[in-house]
């Protein structure tokens, strides 16, 4: 098992993530999260994927997070409400963070991805540029989760990003380790 055991950290030690990148998408997603508690009916915001979970190989690409509007803003918004598409308001979250963000990254821009707004820096790190993925999210009522956008279909789906992290995060010790170990294994794999 020794053996077995140095190859995997062998593979471990070429696949991991840069520190200063990793430091730098944290920095640029902890940027956006804040901005986007500013948005007007913002509840709390969250982070998710890699990032909150430790599990990021190289290259680092992006930071995950998410902003949870207080639906009593937004009645009209989800399918708890309404049903009005979540288009316009990621809309308007683009249009927030967009000059926030350009205060520290004059060359930002933001655009949206298929689940919400997407920050793109134009300052590359080490040959890294990591975006920053935004989901502007709904509790939903009547069920544990979030509702969170498919901007390409128009609609919200349900989700739980935060309980994902959790779960991911939960102790014990060496079990998060093997499962964060595992994931990146994984993840390495699948982009062969």
């Amino acid at each position: 098992m020794a053996h077995t055991d140095d190859i995997l950290s062998d593979v471990q030690g070429q696949i991991a993530a840069d520190d200063d990148a990793l430091a730098e998408a944290r920095k640029r997603t902890n940027l956006v999260l804040d901005i986007a508690l500013g948005f007007p009916g913002a509840s709390r915001t969250f982070r998710s994927g890699s990032l909150a979970v430790h599990t990021f190989n190289n290259p680092v690409t992006d930071g995950d997070g998410g902003v949870v509007l207080d639906r009593r803003h937004y009645l009209s918004l989800g399918p708890d409400g309404g049903n009005e598409i979540p288009n316009g308001i990621v809309a308007e979250m683009c249009t927030l963070l967009g000059p926030e963000v350009r205060k520290t990254y004059p060359n930002a821009r933001c655009h949206t991805s298929k689940r919400g707004p997407k920050m793109l820096f134009r300052a590359p790190l080490n040959g890294q540029d990591p975006t920053v993925d935004l989901v502007v999210a709904l509790d939903r009522r009547d069920a544990d989760g979030l509702w969170i956008p498919h901007l390409e279909k128009k609609r919200w789906d349900a989700s739980h990003p935060e309980q994902h992290v959790r779960l991911l995060n939960a102790e014990p010790l060496s079990l998060r380790r093997l499962r964060r170990r595992v994931i990146r294994l994984l993840k390495a794999w699948n982009k062969q």
